[in-house]
C-alpha cells in the first residue's frame, strides 16, 4: 500500500493542513490526497496508541454524544480525547494529522 507521501508525489500535490474548509485547498486533487489519504493517520496513530477497540469504542460515543448534529472538528477533537481518556495525547496527534502539512513522514 502506498503511503500519503508517495500518493502525494504521484499525484504532485502539496502537502497542507487537513482541518481546512474545502475551498482553502489549491486543487480538488490536493483535497483528495490530504483529506483521503492523509487525516486517516490520525486514526491509525490512535490505533496504535490506545488500541482498536478502545478507539472504535470512543468513536461510538462521539456518534451517540453528537447524534443528529453536525458535529465541529473541535468537538470531535475534544470528545475523542475525553473519551479516550488522555486529552493530551489525542491533542499531539490532532495537531501532527490534521493541523500540520508534513505528511506522514515521523518529525
Amino acid at each position: 500500500m502506498a503511503t500519503y507521501s508517495q500518493l502525494r508525489s504521484l499525484l504532485g500535490v502539496e502537502d497542507t493542513l487537513a482541518n481546512q474548509p474545502s475551498d482553502e485547498f489549491d486543487s480538488s486533487t490536493q483535497y483528495g490526497a490530504v483529506v483521503y489519504g492523509k487525516a486517516p493517520g490520525l486514526y491509525r496513530e490512535l490505533e496504535a496508541l490506545f488500541g482498536v477497540e478502545q478507539v472504535t469504542t470512543a468513536l461510538a460515543a462521539v456518534v451517540e454524544q453528537h447524534a443528529f448534529d453536525q458535529i465541529s472538528d473541535d468537538d470531535l477533537h475534544t470528545t475523542l480525547g475525553e473519551h479516550l481518556g488522555d486529552p493530551a495525547a489525542v491533542d499531539a496527534l490532532w495537531t501532527r494529522w490534521m493541523e500540520e502539512a508534513h505528511g506522514d513522514i515521523a518529525t
